[in-house]
């Protein structure tokens, strides 16, 4: 009877995780993560600001962290976030544009001089970038597979790929917001775009994700 019991559950555990595979076949998952960028409009010196900024990405856990839990997490981070930074004198036109970046190149982790650094960090991981053209991916909310997925790598160029890169680009009368593939140092691959940035303290943004399970 023991020898029975043992047997029905190895079947039981067996059917159950050939469902799982089943339902999760082929598809990607779909996610929004939300948090603040950072900045250097928020002035010299460790500032509350930056001390207090969501900027760092986890996508497997689907969390955003500060730089001191981010610095508990150093080898699950993929990306961080900034706001543009230039010249004029409305913080709306300095901050039109939010960046990101790998933790390796860390151009994304804008502060100033008398800021906390990325030195800060013994791990650095890599995550590479491709910007979309409206050929090679039509229909962001229609990404829905693995081999979708595949079949939109197969289309990018290995040399096109970048370690930082704009989410959007603000003209006179217009923002254009991009769709960009990635792949994370964990060998996942995915697209996101921006569907929230607002150019002002304390710099929200939102992301959707569509990736590899």
């Amino acid at each position: 009877m023991k020898k029975l019991g043992i047997l029905a559950f190895a079947i039981l555990m067996s059917l159950s995780s050939c469902k799982k595979d089943k339902n999760d076949n082929g598809m990607l998952a779909v996610f929004s993560i939300s948090g603040t960028a950072s900045s250097a409009l928020y002035g010299v010196g460790i500032t509350e600001g930056n001390k207090t900024a969501k900027a760092f990405v986890d996508l497997k856990q689907k969390k955003v962290y500060t730089i001191d839990e981010a610095l508990t997490h150093q080898s699950d981070l993929n990306f961080v976030f900034a706001s543009s930074y230039g010249s004029g004198g409305n913080i709306n036109q300095q901050a039109k544009h939010l960046m990101v970046s790998s933790l390796n190149n860390g151009y994304s982790w804008h502060t100033n001089t008398g800021d906390r650094t990325l030195a800060e960090f013994g791990v650095r991981t890599e995550c590479y970038f491709y910007y979309l053209t409206a050929d090679d991916l039509p229909n962001f909310a229609e990404l829905q597979s693995k081999q979708q997925l595949d079949e939109l790598f197969a289309k990018l160029k290995p040399e096109h790929a970048t370690q930082w890169t704009n989410c959007n680009e603000v003209q006179p009368n217009s923002n254009t917001v991009f769709n960009l593939a990635f792949k994370t140092h964990q060998g996942k691959r995915g697209v996101f775009r921006m569907t929230n940035y607002i150019p002002d303290k304390p710099f929200n943004y939102t992301i959707e994700v569509r990736m590899e399970k």
